[in-house]
């Protein structure tokens, strides 16, 4: 088993610093509009976003507290439904460099 020295959450922070102020941690999403060419994210305190791409870093089950329009398809949320939280914990991702290491 691979396993990153000083934890995986080196990926995420890797990224959020990349990104800058485009990452909004602590806005909790209530609506994703994906029915355009881009996609207009509403949060709990109704700010909107417009973007091309969205990563969605939330238990799965949560979903079920986001509207999505178009809606998700039935048999997904379904699934989802019957999953516990904390069934599905792992992610494998490999990359071509390890970009969170360089300073």
């Amino acid at each position: 088993e691979r396993k990153f020295v000083g934890g995986s959450g080196q990926v995420s922070e890797r990224i959020m610093d990349l990104l800058g102020d485009q990452v909004k941690l602590n806005h909790p999403v209530t609506h994703v509009d994906q029915s355009s060419d881009n996609i207009i994210i509403e949060t709990l305190n109704h700010e909107h976003y417009e973007c091309k791409y969205v990563i969605n870093a939330i238990p799965p089950n949560l979903t079920a507290k986001i509207h999505f329009r178009p809606e998700l398809p039935a048999d997904r949320n379904q699934l989802i439904q019957r999953l516990p939280m904390g069934a599905i914990i792992k992610c494998m991702m490999y990359y071509k460099e390890a970009f969170w290491k360089k300073k």
